[in-house]
C-alpha cells in the first residue's frame, strides 16, 4: 500500500470492507501471550498473596481420631429369638447414620456443655451447635471391617480428642442399649412361653386328678379286658398322633415364618442344601461389600458377584418352597392319621363299657398332663441359659483406641503451602493476563488497520526488553523501524525541514521514544532530524524547496529553480491522550505523519477517531507503527 496515498481513496478501494476487522490466529495468540508477561506477573503476584492471605484466613484446627470395634463373634443366648442384630453390612451402615443425627449429637452437645464454649456456641439454639459439631465430625467405616473411625476437629487439641472420645462412647453406649432392648424384650418373651406352659401343665395334671377321684378310677393293671386295654392303645396313638400333628404343624409354621423374616427358622430344619446355600449367600455379599470398598458398585466383577448372589437367592428360595411342600405334606399325613385313629378310637369308645371308656379317658388326660410337662421342661431350659448368658452383652461394640489429643493441627506448614501457591499462582497469573489480552478487542493486525484508516503499518516496535523484536516482525509479518526511517528520508530529501508529526493514537506515551529512533536512524542515513515536542515553540522557518514531482501537495505549482537544501526534517512529537489537542494547538501542518498505534489497545471507533483528529487534511502522507 501506498503511504503517500489519500486515505479516502484507499479506504475505499474495491475489497477494503470485505476484510475481516477481527480474527485471532495462532501467530496472534502467540503474540498475545508474549505481550501479557508483564500483566501475568502482577497477576501471579496477585494470585499467590490471594492464596497466601487464604491460607493465613483459614483456622488452625487439630483433628482427634478414636476406633471404635463391633466385635461380630459375642452373642447372646436369645439369638433365636433376635436373630442377625447388627450383623449385615446394612446395620453397619445404619450405624454411622443414627450418629450423625440431631437426636444422636444433642445428647454429645449437651454432655459436652457445646453450647458453652465459644468454639461452637450459638445464639439460634442447640441445633445450630449440633449443625457445627456435625460439620467437624467425621464417622466412617473402614472398608468392610468391623472398625470405624470417629473423627473431630477442634481448635484445641485436647478438645477435639474429648468430642472424639464423647462421640465414640455415646455411640457405643447406644448400641448396647438398643441391644439390651432388643435381648430383655426376647427375654421377656421367653418368660411368658415358660409361664403359659407352667399354667397349662398345672392345668392339664389337676384335671387328670380330678378326673380319676371323680369317676373313682384305678389302675387297671394285666386284669383289664381287651376292650379296655384297645382302647387305652387308641387312646396313646391318638395322643401320638395329636402331638405328632401338632409337632407337624408348629414345624409348618416356623417355616412359614421363617421365609418372610431373616430366615432364622428355617436354619432350624437343618436342610444341608439350606446351610450350604446360606454359607454361600454369606460370603458373596462379604466378597460384594469388599470389592465394593475397593472398585465402587460400577466393576464387572461386582455384576457377576451379584448375578451369582441373585441366583444363590433364587436356590434359596426354591429350597425353602421345598421345605415348605414337605411341611405341609408330612402335616397332612399327621392331620389324617390322627383324623383316622380318632375315629378308630370313637368307634372303639361305643363298645367299651364305662369303666373302660373313663380309664382311657383318664388316660388321655394323663398323656396330656405329660407331654405339656415335657414343653414346659423344654422352654424353661431355655430361659434358664439366657438368664445364665445374660440379656445385654456389653462387649458387642467398644472403644478399642481412644482419642490422644494430637500434636500436629491439619492445616499445613506455611514453608509447604508457599511452594505451591507459587506454582500455582504461576500458571493462573499467566492465563489471566492472557484471557483479558485475548477479551480486548484493539485493533492488533495490519490488515485491519489498512481496512480501517486506509493506511498502511510500515513497521512494528517492541516497547519493553521482554518481547524480542525479531519474533513479533515475523509473527505480524512486518519489517523494522528503518523502512519508516527509509520514507521519512524520502520526505526530508524532497522538502528540506518539512515537518513530520509523530503522534500517539491511544493513551500510551510512546511517540517520543519511535521519534527518537528514526533521529538516529535518519541521522546515520544522513537527515538531520531534530526532535521538538508539539507543545514547544517552533523553530525559525528555513527557506524549503518546493516539493519535487511525486511529492508535492495537491494545487502547488510547480518549482521554477530549485535551490538545494541539505535534507533534514522536523520531528514534532505529540504523546499521550491528549495528542490531537497538542497538535492542534501548536498549530502543527505536517507534511507527512507517522501514528504510532499500541497493539490491541485500541478499539476499532477509537483509532477512527484519534486518526480523524490527527490528520484532519485526508491528502496527507501517513503512516502507522506498532507498538508492542
Amino acid at each position: 500500500m501506498d503511504w503517500e496515498a489519500p486515505r479516502n481513496e484507499v479506504a475505499s478501494a474495491p475489497g477494503a470492507a470485505a476484510r475481516p476487522l477481527f480474527q485471532i490466529d495462532p501467530r496472534e495468540i502467540a503474540l498475545h501471550a508474549l505481550t501479557c508477561l508483564p500483566r501475568a506477573a502482577l497477576a501471579a503476584a496477585c494470585a499467590f498473596a490471594l492464596l497466601l492471605a487464604v491460607y493465613v484466613a483459614i483456622p488452625t484446627r487439630y483433628a482427634a481420631k478414636a476406633v471404635v470395634v463391633a466385635d461380630p463373634r459375642i452373642g447372646s443366648a436369645t439369638e433365636e429369638a433376635t436373630p442377625n442384630i447388627a450383623r449385615d453390612s446394612a446395620a453397619l451402615e445404619s450405624l454411622v447414620e443414627v450418629a450423625t443425627t440431631d437426636g444422636f449429637l444433642i445428647g454429645v452437645v449437651r454432655g459436652q456443655k457445646l453450647a458453652d464454649d465459644p468454639e461452637f456456641a450459638s445464639s439460634a439454639g442447640e441445633i445450630a451447635v449440633v449443625e457445627k459439631l456435625r460439620s467437624r465430625l467425621t464417622i466412617e467405616r473402614l472398608g468392610t471391617t468391623y472398625v470405624f473411625e470417629v473423627a473431630v476437629k477442634s481448635r484445641e487439641a485436647a478438645r477435639a480428642a474429648a468430642l472424639a472420645n464423647a462421640v465414640a462412647e455415646a455411640l457405643v453406649d447406644h448400641v448396647r442399649t438398643e441391644r439390651g432392648a432388643l435381648a430383655d424384650a426376647a427375654a421377656k418373651r421367653l418368660a411368658d412361653q415358660v409361664d403359659e406352659l407352667r399354667a397349662a401343665v398345672a392345668a392339664s395334671g389337676k384335671a387328670a386328678a380330678d378326673y380319676r377321684a371323680r369317676m373313682g378310677l384305678v389302675d387297671a393293671g394285666r386284669d383289664a379286658n381287651t376292650a379296655e386295654r384297645s382302647y387305652s392303645d387308641l387312646s396313646r396313638q391318638v395322643a401320638d398322633a395329636a402331638g405328632a400333628m401338632q409337632a407337624a404343624r408348629s414345624r409348618l409354621d416356623e417355616i412359614a415364618r421363617g421365609s418372610g423374616a431373616a430366615g432364622g427358622a428355617l436354619d432350624a430344619v437343618g436342610s444341608p442344601l439350606l446351610t450350604t446355600l446360606r454359607a454361600r449367600q454369606s460370603d458373596l455379599r462379604q466378597q460384594i461389600a469388599e470389592m465394593e470398598g475397593i472398585y465402587g458398585d460400577r466393576h464387572p466383577q461386582i455384576r457377576r458377584l451379584q448375578d451369582r448372589l441373585a441366583e444363590t437367592g433364587q436356590q434359596l428360595a426354591g429350597e425353602g418352597a421345598r421345605l415348605r411342600a414337605v411341611a405341609q405334606a408330612d402335616y397332612d399325613v399327621a392331620r389324617r392319621r390322627h383324623e383316622a385313629l380318632a375315629a378308630d378310637l370313637a368307634a372303639a369308645k361305643v363298645s367299651v363299657a364305662a369303666v373302660g371308656t373313663a380309664s382311657a379317658d383318664l388316660t388321655a388326660l394323663e398323656l396330656k398332663a405329660k407331654a405339656d410337662s415335657d414343653a414346659y421342661e423344654a422352654a424353661l431350659a431355655r430361659y434358664q441359659k439366657a438368664l445364665a448368658s445374660g440379656v445385654s452383652p456389653e462387649l458387642e461394640m467398644t472403644v478399642s483406641s481412644p482419642a490422644q489429643p494430637p500434636l500436629r493441627p491439619t492445616k499445613r506448614t506455611l514453608g509447604f503451602v508457599v511452594p505451591i501457591a507459587a506454582v500455582l499462582s504461576l500458571p493462573l497469573g499467566f492465563f489471566a493476563a492472557l484471557g483479558l489480552s485475548l477479551a480486548r478487542r484493539g485493533v492488533r493486525s495490519a490488515a485491519e488497520v489498512e481496512t480501517l484508516l486506509g493506511l498502511p503499518v510500515v513497521a512494528v516496535v517492541p516497547r519493553g526488553r521482554l518481547v524480542p523484536a525479531g519474533v513479533v516482525r515475523r509473527l505480524l509479518g512486518l519489517p523494522a523501524i528503518d523502512v519508516a526511517a527509509d520514507l521519512v528520508a524520502r520526505v526530508g530529501h524532497a522538502v528540506p525541514g518539512a515537518r513530520v508529526l509523530v503522534a500517539d493514537t491511544g493513551t500510551a506515551r510512546s511517540a517520543g521514544a519511535i521519534a527518537r529512533r528514526l533521529a538516529a536512524l535518519l541521522t546515520g542515513a544522513g537527515v538531520a532530524a531534530p526532535i521538538r515536542p508539539a507543545t514547544a515553540a517552533p523553530p525559525p522557518s528555513p527557506v524549503r524547496e518546493q516539493p519535487r514531482r511525486g511529492w508535492r501537495r495537491a494545487g502547488q505549482p510547480e518549482p521554477q529553480s530549485p535551490a538545494p537544501l541539505p535534507p533534514s526534517v522536523d520531528l514534532v512529537t505529540a504523546e499521550g491522550g491528549r495528542a490531537a489537542e497538542q497538535a492542534a494547538a501548536a498549530g502543527v501542518v505536517p507534511a507527512a505523519a507517522v501514528l504510532v498505534l499500541p497493539w490491541n489497545a485500541l478499539p476499532a471507533a477509537d483509532l477512527r477517531t484519534a486518526a480523524g483528529r490527527l490528520l484532519p487534511d485526508p491528502r496527507t502522507p501517513a503512516m502507522v507503527v506498532f507498538t508492542i
